[in-house]
């Protein structure tokens, strides 16, 4: 079965659900040709959010912090981003793994990404 989105492309999906973690998500962007792997899907009470790979560290306080790798400028942009990953994930693959040979996109033109 093939996911389609007018915006991105699941590559693989695998559910957690830890904390505020729902799982982890690869992505592809097609109007960019863009791949991102190892995002991750956060939902806390009425909030969801995706996020990109981040490396973990540690303020002086002793304070566990993440620090993302990639990142938007603008704070819409962002928030566009993770509702079309979120919708993507919820049309037909909530729960399930799909190989990367079995997603397939056509471009868009009116998206910042």
């Amino acid at each position: 079965m093939t996911m389609r989105n007018n915006v991105v492309e699941i590559i693989k999906y695998k559910p957690v659900g830890k904390n505020t973690l729902v799982g982890y998500v690869d992505i592809f962007i097609p109007k960019s040709g863009m791949e991102i792997y190892g995002c991750t899907y956060h939902k806390k009470g009425s909030q969801e959010w995706i996020s990109f790979p981040s490396r973990e560290y540690t303020t002086k306080e002793g304070e566990k912090k993440y620090a993302s790798y990639v990142r938007f400028r603008e704070r819409n942009h962002q928030d566009a981003f993770s509702r079309e990953v979120i919708a993507a994930i919820n049309k037909d693959f909530e729960g399930k793994s799909l190989p990367k040979e079995e997603s397939m996109f056509g471009d868009v033109e009116d998206v910042p990404f």
